[in-house]
């Protein structure tokens, strides 16, 4: 039984390792697209985002704007500041997009 328990675990790491070889696969491309292809900007996927921001935890929440609140984050091992449009608010997306800067190092 113990030997069973032993070889489950031992599964699990590997699978835990190449989970995270994966994600630095992954993270590379993403960063030699952005480099070598001129993508200005990495789109983020809301699962991302919520990882992020703990699921928009207002322990995170750094400010409240004119068109909904703010939230400190982690992405790709940068501090940034994830902005979220109110649903109600759809009439304002141009003057979001023209709030939200992206930079790229």
């Amino acid at each position: 039984m113990s030997q069973r328990l032993a070889e489950i675990e031992t599964q699990k790491r590997k699978l835990a390792e190449l989970k995270v070889k994966h994600e630095e696969k992954q993270r590379i491309k993403t960063l030699q697209e952005v480099v070598y292809n001129s993508v200005p900007y990495r789109r983020y996927n809301i699962k991302e985002i919520q990882v992020a921001t703990n699921a928009f935890d207002n322990a995170l929440k750094i400010g409240e704007g004119g068109y909904g609140p703010v939230f400190k984050g982690v992405l790709d091992h940068t501090v940034v500041a994830i902005k979220v449009l109110k649903p109600d608010l759809a009439h304002g997306e141009k003057q979001f997009q023209q709030e939200v800067t992206i930079f790229v190092q």
